[in-house]
């Protein structure tokens, strides 16, 4: 009996060292939430402040934000929006609400959990009212109308082509990973039959604590479009979600309660989603309320390392008898079960059989699992690099959040959404036909007004937000310091419309943007604007500036267009610990974004990347790609561009050797794919180009070849080849 609570003890202490070894720790953990939490501010700071657009709040729930996953496990990444101006009465004394907001009223006849939304709103002129009138469905039981769940499923979001998945909308990128999109509206306080039920929920004996119970209830819950399934009323049923009060439930769980969680997603995957009829069934949300009800009843002095096997088993001892229950109650509303109508008698015998043999295993069967090679880790037998990926946690998670939040590059997500906003179908039309290629100075000027509303907004906002927020005190300021450089390089190009210098204001407007910026991407195109209006020596300065601070060994490529690209771009210098630093901070340091012109930028762009703004017009308006506005932005890689620049420059001042070493560094970028995964196509045109400067035409059409090969459709080689053939057959005469 002692020698088996030995190899339990020993067997729980090797599970925790393996699962602190793939990022389940306290530090990773931390790491990740607060990822997320600067994330949601960021963004929510841009959706409240974006011109011409309903006002909204961006927060992201699950795994990915909790902590409570791994790089194996590639949890979905579950955003929520909701739009400041919408609110559901709740109870009726819930009726103080401003005039306006659109406000529904919650009718509460269909089943547990979920609810129909009546129209009694204030705002009735909003834009919200308009865009929501189609969307009602008449009940014959009830002579009103109500709100369908599926008013936003015909649209798309964010250019993307999405398919709905439950409440929320679903999209994988190319690379495999999956996004959930989630648009709810907030409820004016919670339900009282809800609140009074888990207020006075006799299962709970430990957990949680008091304070911790009157923090959730006074957290926000909203509804969500989903119905029940099949029900009669399941297109007008709305479900009621407490994602904030299940968020501080999990943020007040320790390491070892997490690391049980980890492993019952390991178990659901490995194994339960393996069972012959019995894939998904068991969800992980279903795994988290198994924990939940666990940890409720027992103290938590109790959830220590050397007890994590003992605790593990409790979670699938209670997971086993929700099954054979066929009644998995919901953590804040018991009587709403989450295994209604999932079971049958042969799935239930299934999974609980299942479910047994794992139990009697006593941790035996982990050692099955091949997800993050976990069960190699824990039989002793992986090799030592892969043990050594757990220092890479850190980069990943920096890595998601860049690539997942490009909201953060200077210009590119205003380039998504409203800079690319005023390009209609006439204005394309307009672009294509332009004789000269050029876009009409107006609209530069349309998008710098737009962004300056922007500023006006941040402004309100900074003003109106409490001091003790300091997330989103940090996020006004760089959205403010982002769209200051952005109107600087706009006005910019206009001054070199009309005068081909840089006028003052535009100068004032770009040094207040330079306080953010990634690396260098702001930094290199201020360079290439001193260059072109011939201020050499100030370019030569600024270069050597920029020189220092790109470092081959730690600086990390990145671009929104690949979402797995910086992954690939590790650097042997980059930091394993953040400290005291932000993700902002760690950004700023070690990321470079493509530089990134828009098309009201032509005039301050090389005359060599002109072209990029008009590949598309080649084949007309892009279709096949989901944000085909895209095809219109000038896009490369900070390091060739740096190099690209440093061989025009000193080309100018005559000095020979240095200008040869940049072009052969340019060149040589290529070899590297740790250094450049994205937009080569561009990158070859750039070296044509000067290649062709230099008189080697016949070398610079190979790289226009190769360019077609990157990207055979949108491509400025096409006209780049033709003039080069015009070239060398005036050379031959």
């Amino acid at each position: 009996m002692t020698q088996d609570k030995m190899s339990s003890l020993q067997l729980s202490l090797k599970i925790n060292e393996v699962l602190n070894h793939v990022g389940v720790n306290k530090k990773i953990i931390q790491l990740r939430r607060n990822c997320f939490l600067e994330a949601e501010c960021f963004c929510t700071v841009y959706h409240r402040t974006r011109p011409l657009c309903v006002s909204e709040e961006t927060f992201y729930f699950g795994s990915q934000m909790e902590g409570t996953t791994t790089i194996g496990l590639r949890s979905d990444f579950d955003s929520a929006h909701m739009l400041d101006k919408v609110v559901v009465l709740t109870n009726s004394h819930d009726a103080d609400v401003s005039e306006d907001m659109y406000t529904f009223c919650m009718d509460k006849f269909t089943n547990r959990g979920y609810c129909c939304l009546r129209d009694v709103s204030f705002g009735k002129n909003s834009k919200i009212s308009k865009s929501l009138s189609p969307k009602f469905k008449p009940h014959h039981k009830h002579n009103t109308s109500y709100l369908k769940n599926s008013y936003q499923l015909d649209d798309k979001f964010n250019g993307k082509n999405t398919e709905r998945e439950g409440p929320a909308r679903y999209y994988q990128t190319p690379d495999g990973k999956d996004f959930n999109f989630l648009h709810g509206f907030y409820c004016t306080s919670w339900p009282r039959e809800v609140s009074n039920t888990f207020l006075v929920n006799k299962d709970r004996l430990f957990w949680p604590s008091d304070q911790l119970l009157q923090d959730v209830l006074q957290s926000r819950c909203f509804v969500v479009p989903k119905g029940s399934d099949n029900g009669p009323d399941s297109d007008i049923e709305w479900r009621l979600s407490f994602s904030f009060g299940e968020r501080l439930l999990m943020f007040d769980l320790n390491t070892v309660q997490i690391r049980c969680y980890i492993l019952m997603k390991y178990v659901k995957t490995a194994f339960l989603d393996n069972v012959p009829d019995c894939k998904g069934i068991i969800s992980s949300y279903i795994c988290k309320t198994a924990l939940f009800h666990t940890v409720s009843r027992t103290s938590k002095s109790e959830w220590i390392e050397e007890q994590l096997l003992v605790y593990f088993n409790k979670c699938l001892c209670t997971l086993q008898k929700f099954i054979d229950e066929e009644n998995c109650p919901h953590f804040i509303m018991p009587l709403n079960n989450l295994l209604l109508n999932k079971l049958d008698g042969i799935t239930r015998v299934r999974l609980f059989q299942k479910l047994q043999t794992i139990i009697e295993s006593n941790g035996c069967a982990l050692l099955d699992i091949k997800i993050d090679n976990f069960g190699e880790l824990l039989s002793g037998e992986c090799i030592k690099s892969q043990i050594e990926y757990s220092k890479n946690i850190n980069f990943y998670l920096l890595s998601a959040w860049i690539c997942e939040f490009g909201s953060l590059n200077s210009f590119m997500s205003f380039m998504y959404d409203e800079a690319s906003r005023p390009l209609a179908k006439t204005e394309i039309i307009e672009m294509e036909n332009d004789k000269l290629g050029y876009i009409n100075i107006k609209r530069n000027f349309t998008t710098q007004n737009l962004v300056k509303k922007s500023i006006e907004k941040l402004h309100q906002l900074y003003h109106s937000t409490p001091i003790s927020e300091e997330r989103m005190h940090n996020a006004i300021q760089v959205w403010t310091s982002m769209y200051s450089t952005l109107i600087g390089f706009l006005q910019a190009s206009a001054d070199f419309k009309d005068r081909h210098e840089l006028s003052d204001e535009a100068f004032q407007w770009l040094l207040l943007g330079m306080n953010f910026t990634d690396v260098a991407s702001a930094h290199l195109k201020l360079a290439s604007i001193l260059f072109l209006i011939g201020d050499l020596d100030s370019t030569i300065i600024l270069l050597d500036d920029i020189n220092k601070i790109i470092d081959e060994r730690h600086v990390v490529s990145t671009c929104v267009c690949n979402l797995d690209y910086a992954m690939v771009s590790k650097r042997s210098k980059f930091p394993t610990s953040l400290g005291k630093k932000t993700f902002l901070q760690v950004t700023r340091e070690n990321f470079a974004y493509c530089v990134v012109y828009l098309p009201e930028e032509i005039y301050s762009c090389p005359q060599e990347l002109q072209f990029e703004i008009f590949r598309a017009s080649f084949n007309g308006k892009p279709e096949k790609y989901h944000m085909p506005h895209t095809w219109y932005f000038v896009t490369i890689p900070q390091l060739p561009f740096f190099f690209f620049l440093q061989y025009k420059l000193y080309k100018q001042l005559g000095m020979t050797t240095q200008s040869e070493d940049a072009l052969g560094k340019l060149m040589n970028v290529l070899k590297d794919p740790a250094l450049l995964m994205v937009h080569l196509d561009t990158v070859y045109n750039l070296i044509g180009q000067c290649l062709e400067q230099k008189g080697q035409l016949d070398i610079a059409l190979q790289y226009y070849s190769r360019s077609l090969n990157v990207e055979p459709v949108y491509n400025a080689a096409k006209i780049l080849i033709c003039c080069n053939l015009v070239k060398q057959l005036y050379k031959k005469r």
